[in-house]
């Protein structure tokens, strides 16, 4: 299967994305669609033995939208929709005047052959059918294709007007009859104007996800045959060496085989201080190198980089459907049909019973009716805000991997916390080796050191450190296996090693009484111990402390202000668990937990109709992020593989949680906001409209602006 972005342009309400997603989601072969109205990005995944990329293309096409590979609107394109504003608005500019004459009773202000029918004829025939055809041809795609679109009301108001307009140029009455040329001219006008500030703004909110793709290198350095070449980054193969010179972006994921730099990775880790590079470091695409010059080796091709990786998880919840956007997507299908039977019953009633025979006054109210209905406000009121949510997440580090995680966040009643590398530094140091009289200090830390080697865990590179510090040469290991939730096995030489919880040895028979007065005196301070075995036999224990994070304090607190429950879920002993909620203020904590044990407490929490965000930093936490009903990982800013979490924080600051919830709140705000405009413009000015307390040229005009206010309103939450 596979995954492919498009631009659609020509997109200008909900109905055309349902078109698109309709067709398009029919076509055998096609596994999944989504459009996005405020980007104008389709994201589809189709199988491609089934079906190549130009025929979808070519059906898009059909539907009436033109069709691009290119991931972001031109400005030439904002240019050109300008341009068309500003011709019809000079054009325009007569026949405005003849109807603020009419309107004001004066007299001869303007020349007189503004005053022709003809005159006006043409101003608006240029208008309407050259400026404007493109609705007209969007209007007439929809109707071959059985769909109806905003355009469908623009072509229809404005044909109603300029054919009656024209009729009477061509057969005048014998009484002055007034015509519609100027109103059919504004709609375009005015259209056309709301258009261009909508696309401002909408390229204003795109503006966060930008900022991340603006930091793609365009070109690298690369060495081959010792001769230097400047390529495309996106000619850069696997294993190419590049050259990096100072104040240089950084163009791929890599490693440092020659120099020694400051990088500046704020991107990633949100950290302003500059990160020491030197021999065998990795480097990652996006970032600046700042003084030395660097030579590294390629390790990713650019479209799998990290940053490659943030772009497409941004894009992706963007382009997601949440939730909350069923209710609009719903209205949407009928409402351009019941627009125009409203429409049509406002004529005839207007003709028959309320002013009988009166032509002009009731084909002005079913024109006003047709212009003043907005489906773009409803379309956009969604993934408008979306957008600019995730966007905003994205730049504080905040990746959402889908729309509707963004939405749920906030829904959530009970978060749970993982304990080490979560809600601690993550960073442990050794305060503690003790060794039993039987076994060698110096023989007892190579054995330990060997063994973790081979592990990942925290406690393992705090406890390497104090071997390195030590200058204790290590020997090859075999057989190592991490025992989840309990520790690590490995044989040095033919010796079985054992490194883990008390529970561990327990579970292999072997008693620890002669550490058990220690071990109690460690856990009670605090701290985390390990226990030894080697052999089979208790050879002594190592305590690591880890520190609590800096803003763990007042994030707990922040959190319960928001009305949450906080807890903690820990594999760790149950006496520095319990330290640690003391220290921030926690009432709920499980220690001693396995993985599967985790898994548990969530489906237990679940059972009593509460929602549960579950937030870890490792292996271990996979399954319970899966089972929670929101999984958030913490990590490095390098770590985007984690596929068992709906959110990933790139920086290890537990201020972010605060932020994501605060985030998803105020975004799930600002759509009920912007849905509570669309429906209530709707839902007061059609009536208005009907009763025929508005006129065609306010009714574009407020229509023009319904759409630009949706927007705005959701910029807000850049701030």
């Amino acid at each position: 299967m596979k995954q492919v972005q498009l631009q659609i342009m020509g997109m200008h309400c909900a109905a055309c994305v349902q078109r698109i997603e309709k067709r398009i989601g029919k076509i055998e072969g096609v596994n999944q669609i989504r459009v996005n109205l405020a980007t104008g990005n389709a994201t589809i995944r189709y199988f491609p033995k089934q079906l190549n990329l130009s025929y979808i293309q070519s059906r898009i096409e059909n539907l009436g939208f033109k069709v691009s590979t290119i991931q972001s609107k031109h400005r030439a394109h904002h240019h050109k929709d300008l341009l068309r504003f500003l011709l019809s608005a000079l054009l325009s500019i007569p026949l405005i005047s003849v109807m603020l004459t009419h309107l004001h009773g004066l007299e001869n202000p303007i020349p007189s052959y503004w005053l022709n029918p003809w005159f006006q004829c043409i101003l608006t025939a240029i208008i309407q059918w050259g400026i404007g055809w493109p609705f007209y041809q969007r209007a007439w795609q929809a109707l071959k294709n059985k769909h109806t679109t905003m355009d469908t009301l623009v072509a229809l108001s404005t044909l109603t007007a300029f054919g009656y307009s024209f009729f009477l140029t061509l057969f005048p009455s014998a009484t002055h009859t007034p015509l519609f040329y100027e109103s059919s001219a504004m709609i375009i006008t005015f259209i056309l104007f709301g258009k261009w500030l909508e696309a401002k703004a909408m390229f204003q909110a795109q503006r966060n996800t930008k900022q991340l793709t603006d930091l793609f290198g365009q070109e690298a350095i690369v060495i081959r045959a010792n001769q230097l070449h400047k390529i495309k980054v996106d000619q850069i193969a696997i294993g190419d060496i590049l050259l990096i010179q100072p104040g240089a972006k950084i163009p791929i994921d890599g490693i440092v085989v020659f120099g020694k730099s400051f990088v500046d990775e704020s991107f990633l880790t949100g950290e302003s201080t500059p990160v020491t590079k030197a021999g065998g470091d990795l480097v990652y695409g996006g970032s600046t190198n700042q003084y030395g010059q660097l030579r590294i080796k390629a390790t990713h091709l650019s479209q799998n980089s990290t940053l490659a990786q943030m772009v497409q998880l941004v894009e992706r919840a963007q382009t997601d459907h949440a939730p909350i956007q069923r209710i609009a997507d719903q209205i949407t299908a009928v409402f351009v049909p019941i627009i125009i039977v409203i429409a049509i019953v406002t004529f005839f009633a207007w003709y028959l019973l309320l002013q009988p025979e009166y032509l002009y006054g009731a084909i002005e109210k079913a024109i006003t009716v047709l212009i003043i209905a907005c489906p773009c406000a409803l379309g956009l009121a969604t993934p408008t805000s979306i957008l600019v949510g995730s966007g905003k997440a994205a730049q504080l580090g905040i990746l959402f991997k889908e729309g509707r995680f963004l939405e749920a966040l906030h829904q959530v009643d009970v978060i749970l916390f993982d304990k080490t590398g979560t809600l601690t530094s993550g960073k442990p140091q050794v305060s503690d080796i003790y060794v039993v009289n039987r076994f060698q200090e110096r023989d007892f830390l190579r054995c330990v050191g060997a063994t973790e080697q081979s592990s990942e865990h925290p406690m393992a590179f705090a406890i390497l450190q104090e071997i390195s510090r030590r200058k204790i040469a290590l020997p090859s290991v075999s057989r190592f296996q991490a025992l989840p939730g309990y520790g690590v096995e490995a044989y040095v030489g033919s010796r079985r090693i054992l490194i883990g919880s008390p529970r561990l040895l327990r579970k292999e028979g072997i008693t620890f009484e002669p550490i058990l007065l220690k071990l109690r005196e460690l856990e009670a301070s605090g701290h985390t111990v390990l226990l030894v075995a080697i052999q089979d036999q208790i050879a002594g224990l190592i305590a690591v402390t880890d520190e609590i994070k800096p803003d763990a304090i007042s994030s707990v607190h922040l959190l319960k202000k928001l009305g949450k429950t906080v807890g903690i879920v820990s594999g760790d002993h149950k006496k520095l668990v319990q330290a640690t909620a003391r220290m921030l203020q926690i009432d709920h904590y499980h220690a001693e937990v396995l993985p599967q044990d985790k898994v548990k407490i969530i489906q237990k929490i679940q059972s009593s109709g509460k929602r549960v965000a579950m937030i870890g930093d490792g292996i271990n936490d996979a399954p319970a992020l899966k089972t929670a009903n929101i999984g958030i990982a913490m990590g490095t800013g390098a770590n985007l593989t984690n596929r068992a979490c709906d959110i990933q924080l790139l920086h290890n600051h537990l201020f972010r949680v605060v932020q994501a919830f605060k985030i998803s709140k105020r975004t799930m705000m600002n759509i009920k906001q912007n849905l509570l405009w669309a429906l209530g413009y709707n839902a007061i000015n059609i009536p208005l409209a009907v009763l025929g307390l508005l006129n065609p040229w306010i009714g574009a005009l407020t229509m023009a602006s319904s759409s630009l206010i949706v927007v705005l309103n959701a910029l807000r939450l850049q701030k």
